[in-house]
């Protein structure tokens, strides 16, 4: 009969339970399909369980909180302004010292340009669909009785009810957003131009690693620097055409980025060619400027990428050469594991052997590896 009308009754669970049965007596019919009805055993007001109705509204926007600093004309030109009433005469040989200096600039920044944190919406993923919301209202609602209840056993039996439901949602989004994207390929397959946009949707163009705009020097403790004779200072003009040639971006987590830099050279451009010749003098660089900012995965993929391929070359050759050779590559990997597992410079090779590259980063000895790569080779 409701199916004749266009109706149907959207209660799945029993709505009366005593201690020998359990019905479904209380119904709730409609012929729309964005009313979700959910039972709820609590609060205990009578022996019936109580139904909320839910009516899905504006489905299609969600609320999202993006931080951003606001680096508007009026703004630099404050920053401007107030980095000119520093005194950035310092009288100091240390580029630690220099480098301190430049604090101001992060202060002045941040007075003039706090982070501000901006409520927007934006659309629900198009996957997203009432089951979805469904399978997930029951998720939240099985950690609340998991919450609620406290009585261990119970408590027990609820978090694991918790797990299948989470386990649930996660598999099923999966399976929605590669229904949506195999339809929408499939849909398009005489339109390349939507095919292709749909494709390069999924792939992710943005680096994951190499974001971060402090990373300079990559070292251990220190950098040395043998001679000072082959470096050649740098003039202003050299440092301008440098600076002018880097990306106009911002960084709010940096905000002394490649951007400001350009913005503000005229005012800090003596100070930074102060502290950049004076580096290549003495061959000391600010100890912050010499942090590896970089996660242990970015720095695994890093060396797997451009210093162990030095490594393998021609390994059926160098497997074949004395100890002395494989020593200095052995040397050379050694101070590859500090860089990237952040150790003392002085850290025992027997510790690093044993404990931090079998364990950590799942390396072979140069010598061993030489040798798994020849017998590949020959195999």
């Amino acid at each position: 009969m409701l199916d004749s009308l266009g109706l149907k009754q959207i209660v799945r669970e029993p709505t009366r339970t005593t201690n020998i049965s359990s019905t479904l007596i209380d119904y709730v019919i409609t012929n729309r399909n964005d009313v979700i009805a959910d039972v709820y055993d609590k609060p205990n007001i009578s022996d019936h369980s109580v139904i909320a109705v839910n009516i899905v509204m504006n489905l299609d926007q969600n609320e999202t909180v993006t931080t951003y600093r606001n680096f508007s004309v009026n703004n630099i030109q404050k920053i401007i302004q107030k980095l000119h009433e520093i005194d950035w005469n310092i009288d100091s040989e240390n580029p630690n010292d220099i480098l301190n200096f430049f604090k101001n600039i992060y202060n002045i920044i941040d007075n003039v340009c706090p982070i501000v944190t901006k409520r927007s919406k934006c659309k629900y993923l198009p996957w997203y669909d009432h089951e979805v919301r469904h399978t997930v209202q029951l998720r939240d609602k099985a950690y609340t009785y998991f919450k609620t209840t406290q009585n261990i056993e119970i408590k027990h039996f609820y978090w694991q009810n918790y797990k299948q439901h989470r386990n649930h949602v996660v598999n099923l989004l999966k399976i929605k957003k590669r229904q949506y994207y195999e339809n929408k390929i499939d849909n398009n397959k005489n339109n390349p131009k939507k095919m292709w946009r749909t494709i390069k949707s999924l792939v992710d163009n943005k680096s994951h690693y190499f974001s971060n705009n402090n990373i300079i020097f990559n070292t251990d403790n220190s950098l040395i620097i043998a001679t000072t004779e082959n470096f050649k200072l740098l003039t202003n003009e050299d440092l301008n055409r440098i600076i002018l040639s880097l990306d106009n971006k911002m960084n709010n987590n940096d905000p002394y980025s490649a951007g400001m830099i350009k913005n503000t050279i005229t005012v800090l451009g003596p100070t930074l060619l102060t502290l950049i010749n004076l580096s290549l003098q003495t061959g000391v660089v600010p100890n912050k400027l010499k942090i590896n900012n970089l996660s242990l995965t970015a720095n695994i993929t890093v060396y797997k990428s451009i210093i162990q391929p030095h490594f393998d070359y021609c390994s059926s050759i160098v497997y074949l050469m004395d100890k002395n050779c494989k020593d200095q590559l052995q040397k050379l990997q050694n101070r590859a594991m500090r860089i990237i597992l952040k150790c003392n410079r002085h850290t025992p090779i027997h510790i690093l052997h044993t404990i931090l590259m079998l364990d950590a980063l799942q390396w072979m000895p140069i010598s061993l590896r030489l040798k798994y790569l020849t017998m590949l080779f020959y195999i």
